[in-house]
């Protein structure tokens, strides 16, 4: 069996889309609605659930207006047809996840939607530093001492290291 191609990044909650209809307006952060289980780049497993092609409306995707500046301006009502998704995982709701490479088309405006940011943030928590093996970093990354490091922040209140 080939193994499958995986080509973009995976699409989580706070994701940001662009509408052909709604241009230059971005949408409001992208809600996922369809899935309160599998998370991804997240730690603590509460802030980014994993985006799917379910997300077909306005409650996950909003553009608050569509085709503004018009006559016929009219509330968002998105009504969506995800393509170009992650076709080889399916999740226990039935979807399928989102790639930044995924697009839309909208039933309800007429527009195309694509994916303008995935997302996904970096994350490091204190712990991988604090099990990080010194000389290999070192090697790595030979302008930061992790001691040293280390040591800076725990000197100073209220600063956590990232």
């Amino acid at each position: 069996m080939a193994k499958p191609e995986k080509n973009g990044i995976l699409v989580c909650k706070g994701a940001i889309c662009n509408c052909t209809m709604a241009p230059g307006v971005p949408s409001l952060p992208m809600e996922v609605i369809t899935q309160q289980k599998y998370y991804i780049n997240d730690d603590q497993g509460t802030q980014k659930l994993i985006a799917t092609d379910l997300e077909k409306t306005v409650a996950s995707v909003n553009f608050t207006t569509c085709k503004p500046g018009t006559p016929s301006s009219m509330p968002c009502a998105a009504n969506l047809e995800w393509s170009g998704f992650y076709e080889n995982i399916e999740l226990p709701n039935g979807g399928k996840p989102l790639l930044d490479t995924s697009t839309a088309q909208c039933s309800a405006g007429g527009g195309t939607i694509t994916i303008f940011n995935h997302g996904q943030t970096i994350s490091i928590p204190a712990s991988t530093l604090e099990d990080a093996d010194e000389d290999i970093h070192s090697q790595l990354n030979p302008m930061v001492n992790l001691g040293t490091a280390k040591y800076r922040n725990e000197d100073y209140d209220g600063i956590e290291l990232i």
